[in-house]
């Protein structure tokens, strides 16, 4: 599957996913172990899969599937938070682009649950936080969005306090704040998130004109018939 997916070979790799459901499925024990993660492992896979050949009807229906199957073993869910998470999010956004809203917000809630609790690495972790606040803002959940966000922030924060992902995420919370009402405080993070970013457009705008620099330099070089000296300020 892995190779499939890598070169975009997604229906190839949906077809493999779909013999590992049935496979797994079929060798079930009856207490909670190794199979049912595989199982719900090729559930989530086949589910990525759909998300890119754009197929949400079947992405929905494998969600579901899987959520169904999660909650019929008890304490299955606590053992998987971050697949649950991966899951519920995912049917979520199927659902969003669908218009069918009503099951979107306890899908929500239950992601959020699951991030609370979840062993995930930090910068995976910021990214989940950040996908769920994106689809409650989808939805108009707007405090939740930003409650979403301000998680996302502070573990971004604890990677990199200055990096760019940093800056959308507090363009984010901004948004979020506005449209709550609260066009002070968003108007704060905008300008936190304007600072960040002038170090690195200050450093693009050098890098550009030393670069225009070295390529007049290599000109005049090539000009004066010194190619060695032309090639290596070209190569720079």
């Amino acid at each position: 599957q892995r190779e499939l997916s890598a070169a975009g070979k997604y229906v190839e790799a949906a077809k493999v996913a779909e013999k590992l459901i049935r496979v797994t499925f079929d060798k079930l024990e009856p207490r909670v172990g190794v199979m049912h993660k595989m199982h719900v492992s090729a559930l989530n896979n086949i589910m990525f899969y759909y998300v890119q050949l754009e197929r949400d009807t079947e992405v929905i229906s494998y969600g579901q599937r899987a959520l169904a199957f999660i909650d019929r073993h008890d304490n299955f869910r606590s053992i998987i938070p971050d697949m649950d998470a991966s899951l519920s999010l995912t049917l979520a956004d199927a659902l969003v682009r669908k218009g069918n809203l009503d099951p979107v917000l306890p899908l929500l809630d239950r992601a959020m649950h699951d991030l609370s609790v979840a062993a995930l690495a930090d910068a995976n972790l910021a990214g989940a936080w950040e996908y769920l606040a994106d689809l409650f803002t989808k939805v108009r959940k707007f405090a939740e969005a930003e409650s979403a966000l301000k998680r996302a922030l502070s573990i971004s924060e604890r990677l990199n306090p200055n990096g760019a992902p940093i800056a959308s995420q507090l363009d984010k919370i901004a948004t979020v704040i506005e449209a709550q009402g609260r066009s002070n405080e968003a108007d704060q993070y905008k300008r936190r998130a304007t600072i960040i970013r002038e170090p690195a457009s200050r450093m693009d705008a050098d890098s550009l004109s030393a670069s225009e620099e070295m390529r007049k330099q290599a000109a005049v070089a090539y000009e004066g018939e010194r190619y060695d000296e032309a090639e290596q300020l070209y190569l720079k």
